[in-house]
């Protein structure tokens, strides 16, 4: 066994973390995908509990993630989504880190990476055993070491590829990982998902509202479903629900000068019977009217917890225009908050 003070220096074995949910505590791996930090760690680690803590290795920052488990009832896998401002600099490895395929070769070492509760990364070696379509099965090459309680959800490595994740163990001595390409295949298939949308519906007029900064909602391109669904809901209860299909709206930063304007939040509600958006661009102008002049702000997916926060220098506007590109699901979208400041 090796105990690495401090696992910064490697951007693949800092993502490994603590997963702590309720009386659980197992491990989990953190990456990024469309500007979003993911958990991945074993179904029965977080269970059915909403939350779950976060730990990285030393120096130990912690934060929460919102779990779900999308995945196949009998594969023992969850994803969370991850409130990645008190990671620091972690959670930077990108999904396409996981795009691996499981081999070993005779000889070379595997080693398994958890952490203690200090935060000190433990390395312990294994042996590879024997590899099934979606599993690998692997031992503890000293007999000192073993799966303990806590452990599920630590991941095997071959040099610097994570190889798979362990899910059970049967006599402490022996593990079962999920293998690294079904892990891949699965979690990619999930955040990757959207539902693309082309064309567009005729504008409406909307009246200003106020908080934060002031905004003006000036027009949408897609009609609310209902008077109860309506675009001013952005700025007051309810929500602003709309068709599916690709969606332009623009909001006015009223004033003689055009506003400093550095941070975004667009929220929606995960439970609600609507689509979240997924796919968001913003753009900005200082132009007299919302028909030319249109600058580049940001581009980024919404959290599938209904999080869409933007954070950047900022840049002088007098129109915001949000452009929903992508769903994360059929049916109708729906949009509950937009603020800036």
């Amino acid at each position: 066994m090796l105990v690495i003070s401090s696992a910064s220096s490697n951007p693949v074995f800092a993502q490994i973390v603590r997963v702590e949910s309720g009386p659980e505590v197992g491990h989990g791996f953190v990456l990024r995908h469309g500007g979003v930090c993911y958990l991945i760690t074993p179904r029965h680690v977080t269970g059915s509990r909403r939350i779950a803590t976060v730990k990285t290795a030393s120096p130990m920052r912690s934060a929460s993630a919102t779990m779900e488990s999308p995945f196949w009832d009998d594969m023992d896998l969850a994803i969370g989504t991850v409130r990645a401002e008190g990671l620091g600099d972690y959670c930077r490895t990108p999904l396409t880190q996981f795009d691996q395929s499981l081999e070993v070769d005779a000889g070379q070492p595997m080693h398994l990476l958890r952490l203690r509760d200090t935060g000190e990364v433990e390395r312990s070696a294994l042996e590879f055993e024997d590899a099934r379509y979606l599993t690998f099965k692997a031992r503890m090459a000293r007999q000192e070491d073993a799966f303990f309680r806590g452990t599920s959800g630590a991941f095997a490595f071959v040099g610097d590829r994570p190889m798979g994740m362990v899910v059970t163990t049967t006599d402490g001595q022996e593990g079962q990982f999920i293998r690294i390409e079904e892990l891949y295949q699965n979690v990619a298939r999930w955040v990757q998902r959207s539902v693309r949308f082309v064309g567009t519906a005729p504008s409406a007029d909307t009246a200003p509202l106020v908080d934060g900064m002031r905004i003006v909602l000036h027009s949408v391109t897609q009609p609310p479903l209902n008077s109860n669904t309506a675009p001013e809901n952005m700025r007051q209860e309810g929500a602003y629900v709309f068709p599916a299909g690709r969606n332009q709206i623009i909001f006015r930063i009223p004033g003689v000068n055009p506003g400093a304007l550095a941070r975004i939040d667009l929220r929606s509600d995960p439970d609600a019977d609507y689509a979240l958006p997924r796919l968001i661009r913003v753009e900005v102008s200082t132009a007299a009217e919302p028909t030319a002049g249109w600058r580049h702000f940001a581009e980024a997916e919404m959290a599938p917890d209904g999080v869409f926060t933007i954070n950047r220098s900022a840049q002088l506007a007098r129109w915001v225009r949000f452009t929903i590109e992508t769903a994360q699901d059929f049916g109708p979208i729906g949009i509950e908050a937009v603020l800036m400041r």
